[in-house]
């Protein structure tokens, strides 16, 4: 038989309230900088084709990409979005490789907000609580509308 003392019950309700409180103000268990699909582990799957690792170690990219910490974010129009920290983990990357695998873009950022293009006419860009962006006050014409991969990413077709 457990003996709930008046000590441990309010230990109890301070963590609720702590929990509840965190909700009720947007606070997310991440770390600010950490994307949900960063944060899950990674998949045999996660891994970005051979020719772009290869790549990145022979023309050394800055920042680096840590490899242990790419993860597919999934794919449209056929591009492969990944996500991904630099070495440092100071910085986060988003990658995008297109079917022919020597046709690729990176851009990384200490921001969460990320945003990148490749051809044949891709847009991505990371997001937080998977909002959609209204008009991004960019191209309003010639793309077509945001579709959503995970919960924090996002992606539209740009045709030029």
């Amino acid at each position: 038989m457990m003996v709930v003392t008046t000590m441990s019950s309010r230990i109890a309700a301070l963590c609720v309230g702590l929990v509840a409180l965190g909700a009720i103000s947007g606070c997310s268990f991440f770390a600010e900088d950490e994307l949900p699909t960063l944060a899950r582990e990674q998949r045999a799957t996660d891994a970005l084709p051979s020719q772009v690792t290869a790549d990145f170690l022979a023309n050394g990219y800055e920042p680096a990409i840590d490899l242990e910490s790419v993860r597919l974010a999934g794919e449209h129009a056929g591009v492969s979005v990944y996500l991904a920290h630099d070495e440092s983990a100071k910085e986060n990357c988003i990658v995008l490789v297109a079917t022919d695998p020597d046709s690729w873009s990176s851009s990384c950022s200490e921001s969460t907000e990320l945003m990148s293009t490749i051809e044949p006419g891709v847009d991505a860009r990371t997001t937080t609580d998977g909002i959609i962006p209204k008009n991004d006050g960019e191209r309003a014409i010639n793309t077509g509308p945001w579709v959503v991969l995970t919960e924090d990413v996002i992606v539209r077709e740009v045709m030029r």
